[in-house]
C-alpha cells in the first residue's frame, strides 16, 4: 500500500481561486521643505564707562531704558545658623550646623537699572532683588559692583536687609551694554552753478 502525503502552498491556493495577485503598494513620501529660521543677530557688549556717557550725553533717564548686563559671575553666599538638640539616654546633645544659601548671578544676565545718578547705578534682576555698581575713577572708568570691605576678592553687602558675602569673581563684576552704532546721516548734494559776467 502506497501512501501520498498533499502539501498545499497558500498563495497558489489563493491564486489558483480566481484571484490575481495584487500588486506591491509603493508609498508616496510627501515632504515639507520648512523654512531656515532667521539667523539671530548677537550684538557685542561694551563696558558701560562715564567716559562714554558723557560721549553720547546720556541722562539718567536714557540708562534707565537701557539693556545692562553683567560682566563676571556674581555669586552671593549667606550662613544660616541652624540648631538642634535630642535627648540620648538621658544626656543633652546639641547639633550645630550652619546652613549655606547661595545665589549665582551668571555672567551676560540681563539687568535693568531703575537708579541712575552721578557716581553709581542700581539694577534690578528680579521684582525683590537689586544689587548697586558704583563708578570707580581711574584707568578701568567701570561701574564695579559694590559691597563693603573687599579683601581678598570677598566682600559683604546688604541684600533685603540680610548680609551675604560676594565671593569668586563678584569683586571684578562690572555693568556691560549691547551697542547698535546706526549711520542715519542723510547726505544732500547740491550743486552751484556758479556766475558769470554779463556781456553787453
Amino acid at each position: 500500500m502506497r501512501y501520498f502525503a498533499l502539501f498545499l502552498v497558500p498563495a497558489l491556493f489563493f491564486v489558483g481561486c480566481g484571484e490575481e495577485p495584487q500588486p506591491d503598494v509603493v508609498p508616496v513620501v510627501v515632504s515639507e521643505v520648512v523654512p531656515e529660521p532667521e539667523p539671530v543677530v548677537v550684538l557685542p557688549k561694551l563696558p558701560l564707562t562715564m567716559k562714554m556717557i558723557h560721549a553720547l550725553n546720556l541722562s539718567s533717564q536714557d540708562i534707565c531704558n537701557l539693556q545692562l548686563y553683567t560682566s563676571h559671575d556674581i555669586e552671593l553666599q549667606r550662613k544660616i545658623p541652624a540648631s538642634s538638640s535630642s535627648i540620648d539616654n538621658g544626656v543633652l546633645v546639641v547639633n550645630n550646623e550652619d546652613k549655606i544659601l547661595r545665589m549665582v548671578i551668571k555672567k551676560g544676565t540681563p539687568c535693568i537699572a531703575i537708579e541712575a545718578e552721578d557716581n553709581y547705578i542700581v539694577v534690578k534682576f528680579s521684582e525683590n532683588f537689586t544689587l548697586t555698581f558704583m563708578y570707580t575713577r581711574g584707568k578701568k572708568d567701570l561701574f564695579l559692583l559694590t559691597a563693603n570691605k573687599w579683601k581678598n576678592g570677598k566682600g559683604s553687602l546688604v541684600i533685603n536687609e540680610k548680609e551675604y558675602e560676594a565671593v569668586g569673581t563678584s569683586g571684578q563684576a562690572y555693568l556691560m551694554l549691547s551697542k547698535k552704532d546706526m549711520d542715519n546721516s542723510d547726505e544732500k548734494e547740491t550743486i552751484i552753478e556758479g556766475s558769470f559776467i554779463e556781456s553787453h
